[in-house]
């Protein structure tokens, strides 16, 4: 409800209809399989797609998530380190082939 009209507010009320929330969960299950495949395919694309099991308590879960997360950064850390030093070696042997070519003048 717009907040300009707290009248209105007041007088809506929440609608708790068990069979209109089953419908629901039936129609969004029926949306999931029939649009898992096309999501399977579009985040494969990104390359960010990790499986999580997703048996067990709320805390395993969320552990489960956390540790993956932490692993992904790891590896992105240790792929950007990995570039940064072949960059550095990249530079230092330029430089080093420039040092031996004044030497060779000189």
């Amino acid at each position: 409800p717009p907040d300009s009209d707290p009248a209105l507010a007041a007088r809506l009320v929440p609608v708790e209809d068990p069979q209109a929330a089953d419908a629901l969960l039936l129609q969004r299950t029926s949306a999931f399989s029939e649009e898992g495949a096309a999501m399977d395919v579009w985040f494969g694309k990104l390359n960010n797609v990790v499986p999580i099991e997703s048996e067990g308590t709320v805390d395993d879960v969320f552990q489960a998530i956390f540790g993956k997360v932490e692993e992904l950064k790891q590896q992105r850390e240790d792929a950007e380190a990995a570039k940064q030093a072949e960059i550095e070696a990249a530079e230092l042997a330029a430089q080093e082939a420039a040092e031996a070519e004044e030497a060779a003048k000189a």
